[in-house]
Formats: C-alpha cells, structure tokens, sequence
C-alpha cells in the first residue's frame, strides 16, 4: 500500500458474524515480467497469500482463535491438496470409464 508508510493495506471491521466479509480487492501489477512469468499467468495459477492479525477486545469470551500458519505449513497444505485434486481428476476418469462401458452395455442389452 503506497499510500502509508508501513505498506499495510488494512480492511474494515465486521462485527457480528465468524465469516466476514471484508469486500477487499487489489489489482497487482509487476512493473516487468519475462515471457516464462507472462505464460505462467496465462497458463498456470498464481497463488496469494494473505495473513493477518485479529485483535481479541473480549477479554477472553470469544471463542478461541486459529493460529497463524507458517510459510511452511501453507506450502504443506497447499501441496496435499494438489494430491487430493489430481487424486479426485483420476478416479473421475476411471468412473466416467465406467459410467461409459455401462450405458453402452445396457443398450447392447447386456
């Protein structure tokens, strides 16, 4: 953020729910990129990601807060959920093979 000092964008504070939504949008811009970056982003995903603090004014009575992840533990989720995704494509591949032969059975009267 350009506009302070300590470059911290900071969002408004939503009471009365565990979900807000703090309706926050950036545009990021990189200044120069090379033709490996500019594919990337054409191609592949950018990942984000965004931490934060939450000030606790309850004095306790709230309920109890989520640590902050790691760099690490970020890396570490996001690579177990790569497997699970590319573990779901595969077994909707092998289903809709088999959804396939099924119906093509079924019309053959098998």
């Amino acid at each position: 953020n350009p506009a302070r000092p300590d470059g911290k964008y900071l969002t408004p504070v939503v009471k009365g729910t565990s979900n807000p939504d703090f309706k926050l949008t950036q545009h990021v811009t990189w200044e120069s990129v090379d033709e490996d970056v500019l594919n990337h982003l054409l191609t592949g995903n950018a990942f984000f990601n965004v931490f934060g603090l939450q000030e606790d004014k309850s004095g306790g009575a709230q309920v109890a807060k989520k640590k902050l992840l790691t760099a690490g533990e970020v890396d570490e989720l996001q690579a177990e959920l790569r497997k699970l995704q590319e573990d779901q494509a595969r077994h909707m591949e092998v289903m809709t093979a088999m959804q396939t032969k099924s119906v093509a059975a079924a019309r053959r009267g098998e």
